[in-house]
């Protein structure tokens, strides 16, 4: 709290994370969301990707997923890999943003490259049905392989 209260940014996100899910303080998403959102405001990627996230379940502020996109991309930008995947996932399903299965793959390839592996198994689909690339089922089965390994 005292970190938070003095504008340290990861202070403030870790006080969100706590507020989110009620761990030592009563859960408060409306709080979680301001903490992220001090923070966010301060460059912190996991704070702006956690604040896309509320505004996608509408979680402690009204639903909005044109804002979970501006986060998720101001996160992906930053090289965030969970931000780049979520980002991924709103252009494959045109969700507060228009759809572009050749963005998705850019994303997914960007978030798979840093071992998410969620965005293996995406960038795998990918291949496998030829969504936003060429069709390859070699590379679509190395990308399921990869997620996989991971468990």
């Amino acid at each position: 709290q005292t970190s938070a209260d003095q504008g340290y940014a990861r202070g403030q996100f870790n006080l969100g994370v706590c507020y989110e899910n009620g761990r030592g303080i009563p859960q408060s998403h409306c709080k979680a969301v301001q903490w992220y959102q001090a923070s966010a405001d301060q460059g912190n990627a996991a704070a702006q990707f956690n604040l896309g996230l509320c505004y996608e379940k509408g979680q402690g502020l009204q639903q909005n997923h044109p804002k979970a996109v501006l986060w998720y991309q101001t996160s992906a930008d930053q090289g965030y890999a969970r931000g780049q995947f979520n980002l991924g996932v709103c252009y494959e399903n045109g969700r507060g943003i228009p759809q572009s299965h050749c963005k998705a793959v850019q994303w997914y390839q960007a978030s798979a490259d840093q071992g998410n592996a969620a965005a293996q198994f995406n960038l795998g689909l990918c291949y496998e049905k030829g969504q936003g690339l060429q069709q390859n089922h070699p590379k679509a089965v190395l990308w399921y392989q990869t997620s996989a390994d991971q468990g």
